[in-house]
């Protein structure tokens, strides 16, 4: 009964780091913009390069931008794409705004995983 009452904190403290692990996201790929901070301006085109690591070997599909009110122009990136461990993409765009106010989504599938990112362009 002794050695129960002594083992007992460390099978705690044991269960409370693998909770704390369990709880931790991977995210295979990281997508983020060259110019973050720049705002878009009504009825000017907005220009900017997403930029794709890979933190491992995967597959990206379906790579899309949309937005309610912006006039996006096609992506260069093919349908599908294998990406190595390290990689990096640079992938430019271009969208007009009729209210920038309204956000961008950039949508993709990793490893036939649905991921999104909002992309925020307005002046606030």
């Amino acid at each position: 009964m002794k050695r129960l009452i002594l083992t007992m904190p460390a099978l705690l403290l044991m269960l409370a780091a693998v909770t704390v692990l369990a709880d931790v996201r991977y995210e295979p790929v990281e997508i983020t913009l060259i110019n973050p901070l720049r705002p878009a301006q009504v009825g000017e085109e907005y220009q900017d390069v997403l930029r794709v690591e890979s933190f491992g070997d995967h597959v990206i599909t379906d790579l899309d931008l949309s937005g309610q009110g912006w006039k996006v122009n096609p992506l260069g990136f093919s349908g599908h794409r294998f990406v190595g461990k390290g990689e990096v993409l640079e992938i430019p765009f271009s969208a007009v705004p009729g209210n920038p106010d309204q956000p961008l989504i950039l949508s993709w599938y990793v490893d036939d995983q649905y991921r999104e990112m909002v992309i925020d362009r307005s002046q606030a």
